[in-house]
């Protein structure tokens, strides 16, 4: 099975959240979810549900871009809900 960063849920809905991290300057602005990472990603989400028995409906799959300084302190973020 794949790798999830983080999982929510909140009023039945199941928030699978890709994290990526990146230096100041160091292709910043790029989430860097190709489409075989979101397959993958769904795929995963998928065995997720099947194991703890949760419905199949109200799965959000979200990527949170991270940037931070050389001295590790993040200085922006991003967030991508992709379809």
């Amino acid at each position: 099975m794949g790798e999830l960063d983080i999982i929510a849920e909140k009023n039945g809905d199941y928030y699978f959240v890709e994290v990526k991290t990146r230096a100041a300057g160091e292709m910043a602005n790029d989430l860097a979810i190709t489409p075989a990472k979101k397959h993958k990603l769904e795929k995963t989400m998928r065995k997720y549900c099947y194991m703890r028995n949760v419905p199949e409906t109200g799965l959000i799959l979200v990527g949170l871009l991270v940037v931070y300084d050389k001295t590790s302190k993040v200085v922006s973020f991003r967030m991508a809900v992709f379809e």
